[in-house]
């Protein structure tokens, strides 16, 4: 089982720890790694700002991809709450503290953005979109208006 521990008083006093389940004993701790952990193909990610962080559970290497480069340019922020992953690609919702009406695309392995929209939100509150999800060929992404929009990949 992998949780991610954070001090409150500061936020760069972060880890993730591997605990085994049978025993509860911790079997490793990675400092420095922690926010939402994803889960995809013996690998957990974890997304901020401009950056992936990835961790091989099987190598327990972290390797970190860094997207300033590319999303700053196009005031696009990767919200550290909101993303998937699957196969070579994140989706995310845009936001630093707090969700925006946009999403994108960033293929990890050429490390390039490959597409972004924004959606027309109107709920005279906070205009976001609040969760993405991945279904076969389509991303679906829930806005605070109660509506749904739905992407063919």
């Amino acid at each position: 089982m992998y949780v991610y521990l954070a001090d409150k008083r500061n936020n760069k006093n972060t880890a993730t720890i591997a605990i085994d389940v049978e025993t509860g004993e911790i079997k490793n701790k990675y400092k420095g790694f922690a926010g939402k952990l994803f889960l995809y193909k013996n690998k957990l990610y974890t997304a901020g700002y401009y950056k992936v962080q990835i961790l091989d559970i099987e190598t327990e290497q972290i390797s970190e991809i860094d997207f300033t480069d590319t999303l700053k340019p196009k005031d696009l922020q990767i919200h550290w709450n909101n993303f998937i992953v699957e196969d070579d690609y994140i989706y995310f919702i845009d936001g630093h503290w707090a969700t925006t009406n946009k999403i994108g695309i960033l293929d990890l392995k050429n490390k390039q953005l490959v597409w972004e929209t924004s959606i027309k939100i109107n709920d005279n509150i906070n205009n976001n979109i609040r969760e993405i999800k991945i279904s076969v060929n389509r991303l679906y992404a829930h806005c605070s208006d109660k509506s749904l929009h739905i992407f063919e990949k």
